[in-house]
Formats: C-alpha cells, structure tokens, sequence
C-alpha cells in the first residue's frame, strides 16, 4: 500500500524536523508524519493515519510482519525502517518500532 503527504501542503519545518499534519487525512489517509534528524543513521520518522484514503484491508488481522515503511521524497531520497514484530497488533491498530536504524537511511 502506498500514501501521499503531497509537497508543499501542509509541510512546516520545526526547530529539529520537519512536520506534515493534515486534519482531513486526504488525499492519502495519513493525519501526521514526523521526520527528525539524528546523528549518523539515526533519524526518527513517525506516521500516523487512518480511514478509508489510507487504502488498508477492511482489519490487519492478516497484516503479517515483518513490515517495511519507506518515505520518498519528490527528490528520490528514500528513509526506510523494518519492523520486525508489532508492539501492538488488533484488528484495528497496528503499532511498531523498528529495531534498529541501521540502514535507515537509503538514497536513491
């Protein structure tokens, strides 16, 4: 599955990162994105959405891990993170952590 937090709309740069927050979760189902340096390798990325834009099965009983979320940029810079197991996984919330931020950040 794929979503779209579109350049331009609703990005602001913070003190340390830069946010996305759409109230509205269109057009891609994603509420709020969070991408945070960090020293060498270790930048944080958070992601937050829901309904029906987002595109997700009808539950994630049948979600299975692991599970790898990547952001592009417009530019081809791509951050990724696995996630090995869920923190939390019902039919409705799937949460995670990614073990480790080796290799999270890929370019091109």
């Amino acid at each position: 599955m794929g979503a779209t937090a579109p350049a331009g709309t609703g990005w602001k740069p913070t003190s340390n990162a830069f946010r996305y927050t759409n109230a509205s979760r269109a057009p891609g189902g994603l509420r709020t994105v969070v991408l945070k340096a960090g020293y060498a390798g270790n930048a944080r990325l958070v992601v937050k959405g829901g309904g029906p834009n987002l595109g997700l099965p009808p539950t994630l009983d049948d979600v299975g891990t692991p599970v790898t979320v990547q952001l592009w940029a417009a530019n081809g810079a791509c951050w990724d993170a696995r996630y090995p197991t869920a923190a939390t996984h019902t039919s409705k919330v799937f949460k995670a952590r990614a073990a480790s931020p080796a290799g999270a950040f890929l370019d091109e």
